[in-house]
């Protein structure tokens, strides 16, 4: 009897330890998928600027998404572009918070984002259910062709600039939720170009084979 006790016990611990192994995995796939989203988006706006929006105070997620999508229509040759910006500005400087703060989603309304809960509510719930920071090791995000990557000094936070006279853009992400067998996510990202000029979001993620994609972005502030 004492044996198979000993037997389950190790199951157990060897079955603890692969899912914590996974979710570290998952966690560093998730902040380099969504580093290079933001990045090459942003790149591609820095090297075609979008046509300028009505100058009124009415900046909202709708008017900010129409913008882009009207950009993408346009046609253009976008490598050679990127090439070009890239030799005559250099690659963006990108600086990453190895803190993974905590969400604080006592008083969200569920109804924001209520066309998302039939596959995530279960994911948002344990999103909420999150109490504690987490920190990251950043060099183990990899570059991508348009940026390098840089731990975030705190102490830039309590200076004037905050540290936008050092950086191209600063990124904060909050920890993320999983579902029971890791192909959901939940995380929150926070981007900042400059003191007053940023926004954060919430997205909703999805594991197909291995891979992380985004399935679903739901716009929180802008700034």
């Amino acid at each position: 009897m004492r044996k198979i006790l000993i037997i389950i016990s190790v199951f157990i611990f060897y079955n603890c330890s692969e899912k914590r192994e996974n979710k570290v995995e998952n966690t560093y796939k998730i902040i380099h998928l969504l580093y290079n989203d933001i990045t090459t988006d942003h790149i591609k706006t820095l090297s075609f600027p979008p046509p300028q929006p009505p100058l009124n105070n009415d900046a909202n997620w709708d008017s900010i998404y129409e913008t882009l999508e009207l950009n993408r229509k346009i046609k253009k040759d976008t490598v050679k572009k990127l090439k070009s910006f890239i030799q005559e500005n250099g690659k963006l400087i990108v600086a990453l918070n190895p803190t993974l703060f905590v969400s604080f989603l006592e008083d969200f309304k569920k109804e924001y984002i209520e066309e998302y809960l039939e596959d995530y509510e279960v994911v948002f719930d344990s999103l909420k259910k999150i109490k504690n920071t987490l920190e990251i090791n950043v060099s183990e995000i990899p570059n991508n062709k348009y940026s390098y990557i840089l731990p975030y000094q705190k102490y830039y936070s309590r200076m004037p600039r905050k540290g936008y006279d050092k950086y191209d853009m600063i990124l904060n992400f909050s920890r993320i939720a999983f579902n029971e067998n890791n192909t959901k996510a939940i995380i929150i990202m926070g981007v900042g170009f400059g003191k007053l000029n940023g926004f954060s979001a919430m997205y909703f993620l999805e594991n197909r084979k291995g891979k992380w994609f985004i399935k679903h972005e739901k716009g929180l502030t802008i700034s």
